[in-house]
């Protein structure tokens, strides 16, 4: 739980700081059950950096939804596009299978 965390007094983390921001992430996001993230610039290396939080996290059925600008590496632009694209897959196959049923 959240509430069990023991958190730095100051409740500051800094990355020239005792308490870097890594440890705050990787103590808190496989606690969760949704996470908005709202940034400013995107980047899948973050991701990846906190990949065995997020494997938590995933694992305990949590869901994630990112809010950034525009500006991604041509990499994380094709990972989305495919991720995108993979989901239409599903929700076709989805429906479809759907109609199957619901017609018998």
């Amino acid at each position: 739980m959240l509430r069990d965390i023991v958190y730095p007094l100051t409740l500051e983390y800094s990355s020239d700081g005792n308490h870097l921001p890594i440890e705050f992430f990787m103590l808190t996001i496989p606690n969760c059950k949704h996470i908005d993230l709202k940034l400013g610039y995107f980047s899948s290396n973050a991701i990846r950096t906190l990949s065995y939080g997020f494997a938590q996290f995933i694992h305990k059925g949590g869901t994630l939804r990112i809010i950034t600008n525009h500006f991604l590496s041509y990499q994380d632009k094709m990972l989305l596009d495919e991720a995108n694209s993979d989901s239409a897959v599903e929700e076709a196959e989805m429906k479809r299978l759907t109609s199957l049923f619901v017609s018998r």
